[in-house]
């Protein structure tokens, strides 16, 4: 048996997944020099949960900026170390049906309203606008540090919960599953 393990010091996202940015340079490396794809790397889905169920929350997404800051800066690092990386997607545009957990985790750089469909530009949309628009990226130099590579301390592993299904991880939270319109999650 295998056990995922990973560092208390990362950030977490809505799913306890860890935010792990150099990942994403070493990952785009390894691809370049392993494979050197012909037409370049594309980063299909970058993105995490976060807990914004409220759209004035929504409007403030922190942790979902300096997430994106962080990958970005990191995928900017990849490509001046040689990696092909010809395109990058968020993942997602807007909040969305999740098919493990139904509406009860949200991806999405626009709030949706799940009662009204109202859809609500988050700050992360408001920062990808400004990337597009300048073709640079704004970040903070405590954000630009954190994004760096961190070797796991010797004893401080924790066991990841991010290959438990998804009704593990409620029961361990102690969560209900959320139902929208019917819809088990």
């Amino acid at each position: 048996e295998v056990q995922l393990q990973d560092d208390p010091r990362w950030g977490r996202t809505d799913m306890d997944w860890g935010a792990v940015p150099w990942g994403l340079n070493s990952m785009c490396q390894y691809i370049q020099r392993e494979y050197s794809p012909m037409g370049g790397i594309v980063v299909t889905e970058n993105g995490c949960a976060v807990a914004d169920d409220d759209v004035t929350m929504a409007q403030n997404d922190t942790f979902r900026v300096e997430f994106f800051q962080g990958y970005i800066a990191q995928l900017h690092k990849a490509i001046q170390k040689g990696a092909d990386v010809r395109g990058y997607f968020a993942w997602s545009l807007m909040d969305n049906f999740e098919w493990a957990l139904g509406y009860s985790k949200r991806f999405g750089i626009v709030h949706v309203d799940y009662k009204t469909q109202k859809r609500t530009p988050k700050a992360s949309a408001k920062m990808f606008s400004e990337v597009a628009a300048t073709n640079s990226l704004r970040i903070p130099v405590r954000v630009l540090i954190a994004s760096e590579f961190v070797a796991i301390e010797e004893g401080s592993a924790r066991k990841t919960t991010k290959d438990a299904p998804p009704s593990q991880k409620l029961a361990e939270a102690h969560i209900e599953p959320r139902t929208v319109g019917g819809l088990g999650a």
